[in-house]
């Protein structure tokens, strides 16, 4: 009978032990089931799903990247549109202007899209600063449109400004000229027809005494010039007369009176 107990519970055992490894067996196939591939298949498709959504992780931060880059890009050259808006002078606009078109072309290359957002800058219209909101793409267009247009407007005003500075220089030195002309004749006139003190006088000062400012000069009894040189005080120089005959001189600082 001993043998015999020992017999079933050794067949027990074994029964016992065999069901743990079916229970085993199941439960791994069980696992594999939610996989039509072998474990080691199943590793390998995890890990591409994994690079995939790396890829897929990367490919977004790029785009984005790219968006900002344009969208900086894009500021730069609306910038650039509007200096040359608020600009009075001509002198390195077209610069400005070239810098504009690489800037915009640079937005436009890096992210296509990027005229369909919003920007908000300060222009300014009829003299006065206005903040204005429009797509890039709208920025884009008004600039196009009108940078070309104000440069040349620009242009042709300077250009006019200038011609109308240059003749009313080319006056003003036709008069002063004129004027130098008369002084110098009346000058020497005044030298030829003096005598004495008063002839020598005039030719020690080199031009025409700045008072009397009216009458004939060559009896005046008294003569003035005005000494007003820069970084000197100004000062009076006058001389009066006897006849031809100095009777006496004095210096005054100030304008003479």
């Amino acid at each position: 009978m001993s043998n015999l107990n020992y017999f079933y519970t050794a067949k027990t055992k074994i029964c016992f032990i065999l069901v743990i490894i079916i229970f085993a067996a199941n439960f791994g196939l069980a696992d594999d089931s939610n996989s039509s591939r072998p474990g080691k298949f199943r590793k390998k498709s995890n890990a591409a799903e994994r690079e995939s959504v790396r890829e897929q992780e990367k490919q977004k931060s790029d785009q984005e990247n790219a968006r900002k880059q344009a969208y900086d890009d894009s500021y730069s050259a609306i910038s650039d549109c509007e200096f040359i808006h608020r600009s009075q002078n001509p002198s390195s606009l077209t610069d400005k202007l070239s810098s504009y078109k690489k800037y915009k072309q640079a937005a436009l290359a890096g992210f296509s899209n990027i005229t369909k957002e919003e920007m908000t800058m300060t222009f300014r219209v009829s003299g006065e600063s206005t903040e204005m909101t429009k797509t890039i793409g709208e920025w884009f267009a008004f600039c196009d449109k009108s940078m070309t247009g104000k440069i040349s407007n620009l242009d042709t005003k300077v250009k006019s400004d200038t011609a109308q500075a240059e003749a009313e220089d080319q006056k003003r030195k036709a008069y002063n000229d004129r004027v130098r002309a008369e002084q110098e004749a009346k000058f020497k006139a005044l030298v030829a027809s003096s005598h004495g003190d008063r002839k020598r006088i005039l030719e020690s000062k080199g031009y025409l005494p700045n008072w009397p400012r009216s009458g004939d000069l060559k009896t005046a009894p008294v003569w003035k010039w005005e000494i007003n040189i820069t970084n000197e005080a100004v000062r009076c120089e006058m001389f009066q007369f006897s006849g031809e005959k100095l009777k006496s001189n004095s210096t005054d600082l100030g304008a003479c009176p």
